[in-house]
């Protein structure tokens, strides 16, 4: 099945509530299923879930999906899937906050400007092309965006947009790296120069402590020689008594 390349794919999130019929209910929490006579997988949601990866496996064998939600899941990334334009059914893709990026195919455009489908994709570089490369572009993505279904919540990690309509175009985004430069300026020059103070500071204190170590050793010498003469003198006077008091006959 189709929906066990998910459960494969992202098994250490997903294996441990994926057991038996998807549409059994309690089985698989993160799949919807029609009320059919056949049950079929209408939706899958994924918002969330911490999934890891850089490449989506093909499930567009799951062919009655109307919704797949797969935002909040900031480490999941790769090149945008084309196979993700070939839900006939799809209504709702929601991509914000993963790390996809590259180029959307114009088929999702045509859906996305006839209203057929909500399109809410992430702002990390994508633009619509059926080009293997983006255009250059100088435009840069603005806005919130909320999850379907979701009371105003917003996706963590995602630049916000106002509009929940599906008049989302997506752009490169290059205006991060320019105000990078002036923070890093404004904040490497006061520590430049509390670092020179702090230097200057202890060379002064390490003069100040020699000369005091250098002016009590003099003042340590200058004792030693005073008690030594102190010494020498009473031996000297003594010997000039002595001769004054036996003068030679």
């Amino acid at each position: 099945m189709a929906i066990q390349l998910l459960v494969d794919t992202f098994s250490f999130t997903l294996a441990a509530m994926s057991l038996g019929d998807p549409c059994q209910p309690g089985s698989y929490l993160w799949v919807t299923c029609s009320s059919d006579d056949t049950p079929r997988i209408t939706e899958i949601n994924l918002h969330g879930y911490s999934l890891v990866g850089v490449n989506l496996p093909d499930f567009s064998a799951m062919d009655a999906l109307e919704k797949i939600d797969l935002g909040a899941n900031i480490l999941l990334g790769g090149e945008f899937p084309d196979f993700l334009a070939n839900f006939p059914k799809l209504k709702v893709l929601y991509l914000v906050g993963t790390s996809i990026y590259g180029t959307v195919p114009m088929s999702l455009k045509k859906r996305l400007d006839n209203k057929t489908l909500q399109l809410m994709l992430p702002a990390t570089g994508l633009c619509f092309s059926d080009e293997a490369v983006c255009p250059a572009q100088t435009e840069t993505g603005t806005g919130t965006r909320n999850s379907p279904g979701t009371d105003g919540e917003t996706s963590p990690g995602t630049v916000e947009e106002t509009s929940t309509t599906n008049s989302f175009t997506p752009t490169r985004t290059k205006s991060s790296k320019k105000k990078t430069v002036p923070i890093a300026l404004g904040t490497g020059i006061p520590i430049f120069v509390i670092f020179w103070a702090v230097v200057g500071f202890l060379a002064i204190n390490h003069q100040k402590g020699k000369a005091a170590a250098a002016a009590g050793k003099t003042n340590g010498n200058l004792q030693d020689l005073e008690g030594a003469a102190e010494n020498i003198l009473p031996d000297d006077q003594g010997v000039n008594t002595d001769r004054q008091t036996h003068p030679t006959v």
